[in-house]
């Protein structure tokens, strides 16, 4: 199969989206040796239906976020999560509600810490995916650390403002209830961008995938778990990222 042949396939399926034409394309990609049977796997995992009709043997998939991430890290590593974690975090600031008046006062630390972490952090996800160093990269795990550090003073301003005789009667706005979401995959990216121990990095593979999937779609897990594993699936398929990697 020639890189030409694959090029023209290429075209055809950006320019028709349909999936008999995708399918053409993946099935050149595998006779040309670019995609192997493990991709092939990964994206069965990650939801593709395509995918799984070209495996030898149907794949069993979790259904469960938990136990789907600590999958995804057992037999692909951590970088199918951090491409999770990256979705997620995404998904989040992309669709921030405005700006509305907090009855809970956490605006200075929302727009003044919560928000830039964030941020960084999806930076730093970003630079670890376009080069994944052999070696924990420290500037990328510092800022995943500094989230988490974040993350306590959020939970801590929530639980303090929640206080006293209004308790139960103060609700969190649509932008901080966003934001908080955005914490439950970030938390956990401090641990599988190092060299914990197994249990450890098992440990955050589940809540990372449980918390992408909340952060993506808090009512229906099944909606969430599609969007959170939908372009790790493209990407394990060989298709373009908006990160170009």
């Amino acid at each position: 199969m020639s890189d030409r042949r694959l090029r023209e396939l290429e075209r055809r399926w950006g320019e028709t989206g349909d999936p008999e034409d995708e399918a053409a394309l993946v099935r050149a990609r595998l006779q040309a040796g670019v995609l192997d049977g493990e991709r092939l796997a990964l994206a069965a995992t990650c939801g593709s239906s395509l995918a799984q009709s070209l495996l030898p043997a149907p794949l069993e998939v979790p259904d469960v976020p938990a136990d789907w991430g600590e999958e995804l890290l057992r037999r692909w590593g951590p970088e199918p999560l951090i491409r999770v974690a990256h979705v997620a975090l995404e998904g989040v600031l992309a669709t921030l509600p405005a700006r509305e008046p907090s009855r809970l006062d956490l605006d200075p630390l929302i727009e003044g810490a919560l928000r830039p972490a964030l941020l960084e952090l999806r930076a730093a996800l970003e630079g670890w995916l376009r080069e994944p160093p052999p070696a924990p990269r420290r500037p990328a795990r510092r800022t995943a650390e500094e989230v988490g550090r974040v993350a306590v003073r959020f939970s801590q301003a929530v639980a303090l403002s929640r206080r006293g005789p209004r308790e139960g009667a103060l609700a969190l706005t649509a932008r901080e209830q966003a934001l908080g979401r955005a914490l439950y995959p970030s938390r956990p990216c401090a641990v599988l961008l190092g060299h914990g121990p197994p249990r450890q990095r098992t440990h955050a593979a589940r809540q990372l995938a449980t918390g992408a999937v909340f952060a993506l779609d808090p009512v229906d897990a099944e909606a969430g778990l599609a969007r959170a594993a939908g372009p790790v699936a493209a990407w394990a398929l060989g298709h373009p990222t908006p990160l170009g990697v």
